[in-house]
């Protein structure tokens, strides 16, 4: 298993790799922007494993890897488990949560303009 310093290595580097903000990963983990930072610089002396979960799941990457157990990221999936640190399930694909979390960086006329957007693409369906 890995230090403290070198899992917020990998939870800063999958982080930037996916292009997400502290901000992001906070929200889906739900905790503050502060924890996540001191989770990526090792500062957490007794890091949660619910959190680190949590944090894993958000980064789309086993939790087994980000503790150094194994070296593949590949998460695994097991349908109806999944959970944020609070232990609620919240039933998205992976795809619904990337898409989730790119919709969260936009401004609020961004979303606007995307939620017009999926709209006429759904109005074109039927």
């Amino acid at each position: 298993m890995l230090n403290q310093k070198e899992i917020g290595f990998r939870i800063k580097q999958r982080r930037e790799e996916l292009g997400l903000t502290l901000e992001d990963i906070a929200s889906y983990v739900k905790v503050a922007r502060s924890t996540i930072q001191r989770y990526e610089a090792g500062s957490i002396s007794r890091p949660k494993l619910p959190v680190l979960y949590s944090i894993s799941q958000a980064l789309q990457v086993s939790p087994d890897w980000l503790l150094g157990i194994t070296d593949d990221p590949t998460p695994i999936v097991v349908v109806g488990a999944e959970k944020n640190a609070a232990g609620e399930g919240d039933g998205l694909s992976p795809l619904e949560k990337r898409l989730m979390q790119l919709v969260h960086r936009l401004s609020d006329d961004q979303k606007e303009m995307l939620l017009a957007q999926i709209e006429l693409l759904l109005s074109k369906q039927g």
